[in-house]
């Protein structure tokens, strides 16, 4: 442990929520009439899936090009499950190490997987099939 290191934040400690459209969650869970708020807001808000095939030489930001295929990570009953931040990813321990993720615009997202089944953050205790 540097001495530094008691500034980091500890994976552990939750951060939910981070974001505005984590606390829209949080709110349409408990309340019906915050549900149209949220749906709206996953559409138009950037959203995490993990993504398999890529090799650490990809590492950072990139833009996709043209017509380029990138293959999403599904669950055994295909379902794909999406992020509302990259902590999300990490909730509960499930996932441990660094993966392959991209992000998208929800609306983006669902078109270039229409008719997937989705799994909003599978590993946090709010979550959405």
């Amino acid at each position: 442990m540097g001495i530094f290191d008691i500034f980091k934040k500890n994976k552990t400690d939750s951060t939910f929520p981070e974001n505005e459209l984590e606390q829209c969650l949080i709110h349409a869970a408990t309340e019906t009439s915050a549900q149209k708020e949220f749906y709206q807001k996953l559409l138009w808000n950037k959203l995490y899936v993990l993504t398999a095939g890529h090799n650490a030489s990809e590492e950072g930001t990139q833009l996709l090009e043209k017509n380029t295929t990138v293959q999403f990570v599904t669950f055994e009953g295909g379902q794909i499950p999406i992020f509302t931040s990259t902590n999300r990813i990490f909730d509960k321990g499930v996932i441990k190490e660094e993966v392959p993720y991209m992000s998208l615009k929800g609306q983006d997202l669902f078109s270039v997987a229409q008719g997937a089944t989705f799994i909003l953050n599978p590993y946090s205790d709010y979550g959405k099939e």
